[in-house]
């Protein structure tokens, strides 16, 4: 073993190597029995145990799509290239609250369930801020809306 040099042995391992990988199948989309097996033991529940499993599910989803939207305006205003870019996006997040008097409140501290807030603001100033300063959002932590689907509230935390 000790006359064969080190790239002769490299080489042959490679060779070994790429002459063994034929397979044309991605890794990713070959499956055991064992992993198939499960999907076809699952019985499905009967949609009568849980009528209101479905009208959960719209609910989550509907906050989420309305905290995502929400986050995606934010971002636009603080990194509007031009004051009128900005002043549209305000404009088109505006439509999403019931006013622009609507409560912000800034958390700026949480210990033992106790929330310590900064000065509350309104949506409305709270966006020129976000405007005027080209500062990162604060991370949106609730949403309280009232029956026809606007926001009446909105806490961040810094």
């Amino acid at each position: 073993m000790k006359n064969i040099p080190w790239n002769y042995l490299v080489f042959i391992f490679l060779f070994g190597v790429a002459v063994g990988c034929k397979s044309k199948k991605k890794v990713a989309d070959i499956t055991t029995p064992q992993e198939s097996a499960p999907s076809e033991v699952v019985e499905k529940t009967p949609e009568k145990e849980y009528p209101d499993h479905d009208e959960n599910i719209k609910t989550v989803e509907k906050e989420v799509t309305t905290e995502r939207k929400l986050t995606e305006y934010l971002t636009a205003i603080s990194t509007a290239p031009s004051t009128t870019s900005a002043n549209k996006t305000i404009g088109e997040t505006l439509n999403m609250f019931s006013s622009p008097d609507a409560l912000v409140l800034i958390i700026i501290s949480e210990s033992d369930g106790i929330k310590d807030y900064d000065r509350p603001t309104t949506i409305q100033k709270y966006l020129n801020y976000l405007k005027d300063q080209k500062k990162e959002m604060d991370e949106v932590h609730s949403i309280k809306k009232d029956a026809n689907g606007k926001i009446t509230e909105l806490e961040l935390k810094k």
